[in-house]
């Protein structure tokens, strides 16, 4: 039987010589990003300052709920002493400042990992911190919840792992500015 054109195929040369080793190349970048996710940690600890930051300015509304008034003699105090009349930011706004701050004197970011395991960790060293956070009933001193996640933030903060693999992978196989995603896969 003579070999003639087949009716219907896929013909596939060898690829051209350094092909393979470009095209390994290209996912340097992706692999170095899938073990090392500090870049990608240090932004969802950015988010978890913002929303440190957005529950201090809601007085604690972020979640639902606010946090217990002051009495009605701290109020006259506050404004006796010209000390900012909102709650848990006192006269120095220290520990605000503490946890919407990363950086901060008082700031505490922690990032551990490795390979398949990381976490980030949002922390304040001001002394008073965890007795306003859980308060202190024989002090009569209401728990406040520093800072209160939602449901939306971890999807959130999923989100921007992904994102940073496709920047990663990106960067290498479509130049220094990488591309778009495509429309709708990332947002929110």
């Amino acid at each position: 039987m003579a070999e003639g054109p087949l009716p219907l195929g896929v013909h596939v040369e060898q690829l051209p010589p350094g092909r393979i080793k470009e095209i390994r190349s290209k996912f340097l970048h992706l692999e170095s990003a899938m073990t090392n996710l500090r870049p990608a940690m240090e932004i969802i600890g950015e988010e978890m300052a913002d929303n440190a930051r957005e529950t201090f300015e809601s007085q604690g509304r972020r979640g639902g709920g606010s946090w217990t008034k002051l009495s009605e003699k701290r109020m006259r105090e506050k404004a006796r002493e010209k000390i900012d009349p909102r709650i848990e930011f006192g006269e120095t706004h220290r520990l605000y400042v503490s946890l919407a701050q990363i950086g901060s004197p008082e700031n505490k970011l922690i990032i551990k990992g490795s390979a398949n395991t990381w976490a980030v960790a949002l922390g304040t060293t001001v002394p008073y911190a965890k007795a306003q956070h859980r308060g202190v009933p024989s002090r009569n001193l209401p728990a406040r919840k520093l800072y209160k996640s939602v449901p939306g933030d971890v999807v959130r903060f999923e989100r921007i792992i992904v994102q940073y693999f496709w920047d990663a992978y990106t960067l290498k196989v479509f130049g220094s500015e990488g591309v778009r995603p495509p429309r709708g896969h990332f947002s929110a």
